[in-house]
C-alpha cells in the first residue's frame, strides 16, 4: 500500500445533524484555487463540450462513519465538480479551442448536440472509501473502533467523440492511496435529521480532514494534468478519427 505523501482526496461529507452543540465542529471550506490561464495563440477548428466530472464514490464505511459522513462528502463532490469544470473551461480556451456548451453528462446532449460537436471533454473519477477496523465491547457495548482507513482513487482525462460514444484520447492521472489510523466511538445516531450540513462530530473531524485533503489533491492533480498533456496539435491529429466516426453514425 502506497502512503501519500500528499494525504488529498476529493469527496467531503456534509451532516445532517440536529443542531450544533460544543460536540460539534464545522469544517473550514474547501480551499479550491481559481487560476487564470494565457490568451491562446491560435484558434483551433475543433470546438468542445464540455461535461461536469463523472464523479463517484464508493464506500464501505461502518453505520457510524457512513451516517456521519454521507451528506459532507456528496457536498464536496458537488462543489469539485463545479470548481473543475470551471477550470477545465478556461484551459480549453487558453489552448485555443471553442467551448460550445457545457453539460451535466453526456447523457444530456441531443442527438443534434453530438452532431455538431467535435468532441466531449470530461473528467472521470472514482473514489473508494474503505474502512478497516474492529470494535471492542464491554459487557456486550461497543466501547471503542479502531484501525484504518483506506483511500484510493481511479481518474481520467476523457475526450469523447459524443454521436458515436466512442473514446478517441484518454489521459489516466496516477493517484497515491493513503492509509491513515482512525479511532471512534461508535454512534449510530449522526446524520440523523437537523438542519446544520455543514459540520461534523469533533471526534471525527481528524478522519474528515484527511478525507477533504485526498479530494482537494484531485482537484489538483486534474487541473494540472489537463493544463499539461491537452495540447492543439496532439488533438487535432485525431480529428480525422473524429470525421469517420461521425461519418459512420450520420443515419
Amino acid at each position: 500500500m502506497k502512503k501519500s505523501t500528499l494525504l488529498s482526496l476529493f469527496s467531503a461529507i456534509i451532516l445532517t445533524f440536529g443542531g450544533c452543540s460544543e460536540s460539534y465542529k464545522p469544517l473550514p471550506s474547501l480551499h479550491l484555487k481559481n487560476k487564470n490561464y494565457p490568451n491562446p495563440e491560435e484558434i483551433s477548428t475543433l470546438s468542445f463540450a464540455l461535461a461536469k466530472p463523472n464523479f463517484k464514490v464508493h464506500t464501505t464505511l461502518s453505520r457510524t462513519l457512513s451516517a456521519a459522513f454521507k451528506e459532507h462528502m456528496k457536498y464536496n463532490t458537488e462543489k469539485i465538480a463545479c470548481h473543475l469544470t470551471g477550470e477545465i473551461n478556461k484551459i480549453l480556451l487558453s489552448k485555443g479551442f471553442t467551448i460550445t456548451q457545457t453539460f451535466r453528462s453526456y447523457n444530456d446532449m441531443t442527438f443534434t448536440q453530438k452532431r455538431n460537436t467535435s468532441a466531449l471533454f470530461f473528467p472521470e473519477i472514482i473514489i473508494d472509501v474503505e474502512e478497516k477496523t474492529l470494535t471492542d465491547y464491554v459487557d456486550n457495548v461497543p466501547s471503542a473502533t479502531r484501525g484504518d482507513l483506506m483511500v484510493s482513487a481511479r481518474v481520467n482525462i476523457i475526450m469523447l467523440e459524443p454521436l458515436s460514444g466512442e473514446k478517441i484520447w484518454v489521459k489516466s492521472i496516477p493517484v497515491d492511496e493513503i492509509s491513515a489510523p482512525i479511532e471512534y466511538l461508535p454512534n449510530y445516531e449522526y446524520g440523523r435529521g437537523g438542519s446544520d450540513a455543514y459540520t461534523v462530530p469533533q471526534e471525527l473531524y481528524p478522519i474528515a480532514t484527511k478525507l477533504d485533503n485526498f479530494f482537494l489533491k484531485i482537484d489538483n492533480d486534474v487541473i494540472e494534468a489537463t493544463n499539461k498533456y491537452v495540447e492543439q496539435n496532439e488533438f487535432e491529429f485525431l480529428n480525422d478519427d473524429i470525421k469517420r466516426l461521425k461519418g459512420i453514425k450520420r443515419y
